[in-house]
């Protein structure tokens, strides 16, 4: 073996590690502050939002036969007179709201 072809696939290697890195850092969770305001940008289109709150651990959750890392939270809003508390369950990896209801108070 020679040192050109030595270096060439030392070259090449690191390359690929760097890519594959690269790669897998990319596929990352979100972060709860992240997708506390993906969640409040949904809802403001709808209500005025006054308060919101979001659980930073993440837990499993199951929806039909998909499992998830998921958030839990809750929005106070506004909507003309009437309060509203909405508790959401959102996908961690891309920000996506699973489900939600009201809570009456």
């Amino acid at each position: 073996m020679n040192w050109k072809s030595f270096i060439v696939g030392m070259t090449v290697g690191m390359a690929a590690a760097y890519i594959t890195t690269d790669a897998v850092t990319k596929s990352h969770y979100l972060s709860g502050e992240e997708v506390l305001n993906m969640t409040k940008q949904h809802f403001k289109e709808k209500m005025h939002i006054t308060g919101s709150w979001i659980n930073m651990q993440k837990e499993s959750y199951s929806k039909g036969n998909q499992s998830y890392l998921v958030y839990k939270g809750g929005i106070n809003a506004k909507n003309q007179k009437e309060h509203a508390v909405i508790e959401f369950i959102a996908d961690s990896k891309t920000g996506n709201i699973l489900d939600y209801y009201p809570i009456k108070i």
